[in-house]
C-alpha cells in the first residue's frame, strides 16, 4: 500500500472505529481477494469490533498497492458512503462508483406548480425585521 493511504487510514482512524460496519464488509473483502478466509478468521476472534476494525485497518496496510481501492469500493458496495467519502476526500485517484440511482425525468409542459410565499411585514413580537425589498427577491 501505497504511504499516502497508509496516512489517510491512520489519519481517519477514529472515524473507522465507531463508524465501520463489518458486517458485510468482510464478505466484500473476501470477495475482491483483499483478505483470505483465514485472515478474516483470525480478524473476527480479534475480540470487541473496535478491536477488530483496528487490526483490519493494520492487515489492510500490508495487503498490497490494490487494498485501498479494493476497500474503499467494498466500502461503496456495502453502503458505508460516508466513511468512503471520507477517505476518498484525501485519494482523489481513486474513481467513486455510486449505486444506480433512479430518476423521474420531468417532460410534462408545465412541469408542475410552484407556491411561492412572500413574507414582508412581521409582527413586532416576531422580533423579525420586515422586508421591504422582498418583493425584488
Amino acid at each position: 500500500m501505497e504511504e499516502k493511504h497508509k496516512k489517510i487510514l491512520q489519519q481517519n482512524m477514529t472515524q473507522l472505529v465507531k463508524g465501520l460496519d463489518l458486517t458485510d464488509l468482510y464478505g466484500a473483502l473476501l470477495k475482491k481477494d483483499v483478505f483470505t478466509k483465514d485472515m478474516i478468521d483470525e480478524l473476527q476472534i480479534a475480540g470487541i469490533v473496535q478491536d477488530q476494525v483496528r487490526q483490519l485497518v493494520q492487515a489492510l496496510e500490508t495487503r498490497g498497492s490494490r487494498a485501498f481501492p479494493l476497500f474503499l469500493e467494498c466500502l461503496w458496495e456495502t453502503g458505508q458512503h460516508r466513511l468512503a467519502e471520507l477517505l476518498q476526500t484525501e485519494a482523489p485517484t481513486v474513481p467513486r462508483q455510486r449505486p444506480e440511482c433512479k430518476s423521474y425525468k420531468m417532460e410534462a409542459s408545465p412541469c408542475g406548480h410552484c407556491l411561492i410565499i412572500n413574507n414582508v411585514e412581521f409582527k413586532p413580537e416576531s422580533a423579525l425585521r420586515n422586508r421591504r425589498g422582498s418583493n425584488i427577491d
